[in-house]
């Protein structure tokens, strides 16, 4: 199957001509070890001075470009998070990921002075993409 055709289908790894399950495309050692990174989120005990927070944030070039164009669903989350706050209780943490730690972690992101405001905004929508489920629900608060 051309590589075309495999990035057009709606749903990846089937060949919905023949009906046929194919098997997923590998990743690249770079795409491995930027997965493996960002896989859990860091501990992160410094919540009042969130100075460090490029140490912990995916750089802008790793992160895909679906999370730089502010419209995603986690692109939303960080916006309610940063200019209303939210109720996160109808958060659901994906499979081995603590919602404590995945909370604190994107404090820490979402409250730092030293990345631009765009890389925050990406960093932040791309890790909670991998934390939380899809189906995730929350609430503005203001």
């Amino acid at each position: 199957m051309s590589e075309t055709k495999r990035a057009v289908m709606a749903s990846p790894g089937i060949d919905h001509d023949a009906g046929l399950r194919l098997a997923p495309k590998p990743l690249s050692l770079r795409d491995q070890a930027i997965l493996t990174a960002n896989a859990k989120p860091a501990p992160v005990t410094d919540i009042a001075f969130p100075s460090d927070a490029l140490k912990i944030m995916p750089k802008m070039l790793d992160i895909p470009e679906e999370f730089k164009n502010g419209n995603g669903q986690w692109n939303r989350l960080f916006g309610d998070w940063f200019y209303s706050g939210i109720d996160g209780s109808g958060l659901i943490p994906a499979d081995g990921i603590s919602k404590a730690d995945a909370f604190r972690h994107l404090k820490v992101i979402a409250g730092s002075f030293a990345p631009k405001h765009e890389h925050k905004e990406a960093a932040f929508a791309y890790l909670a993409s991998l934390w939380f489920k899809p189906e995730s629900t929350w609430e503005k608060l203001k």
